[in-house]
């Protein structure tokens, strides 16, 4: 119950440009990233019951498309490259193995969907965070217009 709030106060501190920069540069983002792979270590489905997940999901993303002072571009590479590295993408893999469908996605209040829709937009953040920005026309294939196939 605890975490929740801290995690909910945290999300709101992250609202801001500047304290986006603030927790990338002092190394904040860590341990958060750390909090994350913790709850998705628990048993079986009880991950999907943790309150806080989707929050934690969005405060991580936040972060990772956050444009960070070119000096310090570097610190957020690296803890992109911490968050591939972690085996947290593995942990995160093995939970959404258990999902079984099919699945009501329209139903918000039940956790799995926003779990799902957070965990899969972290996932497009970090994919698409490895994408030179020379290509900056880059969208995920969800956000174009026209058929998936163009």
């Amino acid at each position: 119950d605890n975490l929740q709030y801290v995690v909910k106060i945290i999300s709101m501190f992250c609202g801001l440009r500047e304290n986006r920069t603030y927790m990338v540069v002092t190394n904040r983002m860590v341990p958060l990233a750390d909090l994350l792979y913790w709850c998705l270590n628990k048993h079986s489905n009880h991950v999907f019951g943790v309150v806080f997940l989707p929050q934690l999901f969005h405060i991580l993303t936040m972060n990772i498309r956050h444009r960070m002072p070119q000096e310090n571009e570097h610190l957020k590479q690296e803890f992109i490259e911490y968050l591939f590295c972690s085996g947290l993408l593995f942990k995160l893999r093995n939970k959404l193995e258990l999902v079984k469908g099919p699945l009501d996605l329209s139903q918000s209040s039940e956790p799995i969907p926003l779990m799902l829709l957070k965990s899969l937009t972290f996932l497009e953040a970090l994919v698409g965070s490895t994408i030179p920005r020379s290509i900056s026309h880059y969208k995920p294939v969800y956000e174009k217009a026209g058929k998936i196939s163009d």
